[in-house]
């Protein structure tokens, strides 16, 4: 999809939002040469932007969108998504590390990042290690979590099912990537999976909550701050930030354990030697401890 059929799809969405009440369907039918599961998915991506910026429209165009979905789905053939699959993990074994060359593809198949696109993902990955050799499954685990990166960090299309995918991608890699073969390796998609759970807009919130703790501690089965310093703060930090917005449990005892991760994050975050998390984590223990229902309300302050 180029960026002249994106901007007019933003330009319909914006008529749209700020058309009288009424008149939708009439724009709607005036341009229906855009209305397609590609409009859709960028209007559902704007109405999470809107949603997170606080505006008081964006549940009115997540409905819309959702409406729309309804009658406008995917005309993918399971032959498409596979051929996507394969383009898309071949960039990403070429790209050297730089997303761009990935989100080019990504942005001409917005119509196929959805929740099919993820589960085709996981079946195959699923499928094809148990027909290589462990070398190559590992080269291809790599593949898989370094594009779950991708797409993860790719600013267009829905979040929801971009996380979705990420989701399928770290779960793939795990399959290889076990703690007892490649240590490394599982810590850090362990961590990529639990920031994923952490953000995950699907299911349950609580559930995802405690998915991306599960994730962290496991990780810190093999991070230590001996071995791997700015890895294990880095996990610290993510799993206090989880414990932050824990609804399972009794608050007061998430908000201590939050304190707690924060604090032996910052024993490695020093001021001097990594001023930028230092000043992150910092900034979580302020807000921990604004919240905290532990100790002396003035203290705390």
């Amino acid at each position: 999809m180029d960026e002249q059929r994106i901007a007019a799809y933003l330009e319909l969405i914006q008529a749209l939002i700020e058309c009288p009440s009424g008149e939708e369907d009439d724009i709607l039918n005036a341009n229906r040469d855009l209305v397609d599961a590609n409009f859709v998915q960028v209007m559902a991506a704007e109405a999470e932007k809107m949603a997170a910026e606080g505006n008081s429209k964006a549940a009115w165009l997540q409905n819309l969108a959702a409406q729309l979905a309804n009658f406008v789905g995917s005309t993918a053939t399971p032959e498409e998504y596979f051929s996507f699959l394969m383009e898309v993990l071949q960039a990403t074994s070429d790209s050297g590390g730089y997303p761009q060359v990935v989100y080019r593809i990504l942005q001409q198949n917005f119509d196929k990042l959805d929740l099919n696109f993820a589960r085709i993902l996981q079946a195959w990955a699923t499928s094809t290690f148990t027909e290589v050799i462990s070398e190559e499954a590992a080269s291809i685990a790599g593949i898989i979590a370094n594009f779950g990166n991708f797409i993860n960090q790719f600013p267009l299309g829905r979040q929801a099912w971009n996380l979705e995918i990420g989701i399928a991608c770290y779960s793939a890699a795990s399959e290889v990537y076990t703690r007892e073969n490649y240590p490394q390796q599982w810590a850090t998609v362990q961590n990529n999976l639990g920031n994923a759970y952490r953000d995950r807009i699907e299911g349950v919130r609580a559930t995802n909550i405690e998915e991306a703790i599960a994730c962290y501690r496991e990780t810190l089965k093999v991070y230590t701050p001996d071995a791997d310093p700015e890895q294990w703060a880095g996990t610290q930090n993510n799993l206090g930030a989880a414990y932050g917005v824990r609804r399972e449990g009794v608050r007061a005892a998430n908000i201590e354990e939050a304190i707690a991760c924060f604090r032996e994050a910052l024993k490695v975050r020093t001021r001097d030697a990594y001023p930028e998390d230092w000043a992150m984590t910092q900034n979580n223990l302020g807000n921990a401890y604004r919240d905290r229902i532990e100790g002396v309300r003035a203290a705390n302050i």
